[in-house]
C-alpha cells in the first residue's frame, strides 16, 4: 500500500540572550515546515534523484515576511538559498546539505525571493535534492543503505540584495529567526556509486 511520508514542523527559532541585568527578549514567533517526499518512494542511495516539497505554514496571528534567497536575471530563475538539510545517519553522524546555483552568476539583476505569508497561509516548494550538497563536495551526496532521517532548515534575514530602485524593501519588517521541520525518516538501498565519506 502506498503512504506518502511528511511530517509537522517544529519551530526552531533561537532565544535572546540572557543577561543580569537585562530579561530575556522573545524571539517573535515564525512559520512552522512540513517535509514530505515528492511521490511515494524513499530516496535510494543516490539523492540526486530525489525530490522533496518543503511547505511553509504561517500559524501566527500575524503576517510574516520572509526572504528564501535569490531571484535572479530579473526574477527569470529563484534560488532558495536560505533553505537547506540536515541528512543523519543510523550513527547519529550529521552532514548539512546547502543550497549549490546549479547556474551559478547572474546576467541580469539580482533581487530578494521574498514570500508574503498572511495569518494561516501555506507556501510550499519542490526542491531537488541534487541541488544540495555537503560543504566542499564536487558531487552529489551517495549514502550506504541503511537507515536516516532527513531534515529541513530556513534560516530567515533581512534583504541583502536591495537596489537603487528598491531602497524601500530594505525598511520591511522580515523574520530573521531560525525553523526546522521534523525529522523524516527513510531507509535507502545502497547506491551503484561509491559513497560519500559523510554518508556511511
Amino acid at each position: 500500500m502506498k503512504t506518502t511520508l511528511s511530517v509537522l514542523a517544529l519551530l526552531g527559532a533561537a532565544g535572546a540572550a540572557l543577561s543580569a541585568q537585562t530579561p530575556p527578549t522573545a524571539q517573535p514567533a515564525g512559520p512552522s515546515l512540513h517535509l514530505s517526499f515528492v511521490g511515494t518512494k524513499a530516496p535510494t542511495g543516490d539523492l540526486s534523484k530525489c525530490s522533496v516539497t518543503v511547505l511553509f505554514v504561517n500559524k501566527t496571528g500575524g503576517a510574516l515576511l520572509l526572504d528564501l534567497g535569490s531571484m535572479v536575471d530579473s526574477g527569470a530563475r529563484l534560488t532558495p538559498g536560505a533553505i537547506g538539510f540536515v541528512l543523519t545517519n543510523a550513527n547519529g553522524k550529521k552532514v548539512e546539505l546547502a543550497y549549490v546555483d546549479p547556474q551559478p552568476g547572474a546576467a541580469g539583476r539580482v533581487d530578494d525571493f521574498s514570500v508574503a505569508l498572511p495569518p494561516g497561509a501555506t507556501y510550499q516548494l519542490k526542491l531537488s535534492l541534487n541541488d544540495f550538497r555537503q560543504k566542499g563536495a564536487t558531487g552529489p551526496q551517495t549514502l550506504t543503505g541503511g537507515s536516516y532521517t532527513l531534515t529541513a532548515v530556513y534560516a530567515g534575514a533581512k534583504p541583502s540584495h536591495v537596489n537603487s530602485d528598491m531602497q524601500g524593501v530594505s525598511t520591511l519588517s522580515f523574520w530573521e529567526g531560525g525553523a526546522q521541520s521534523q525529522p523524516l525518516p527513510f531507509k535507502c538501498a545502497p547506491s551503484k556509486a561509491a559513497p560519500a565519506s559523510g554518508g556511511g
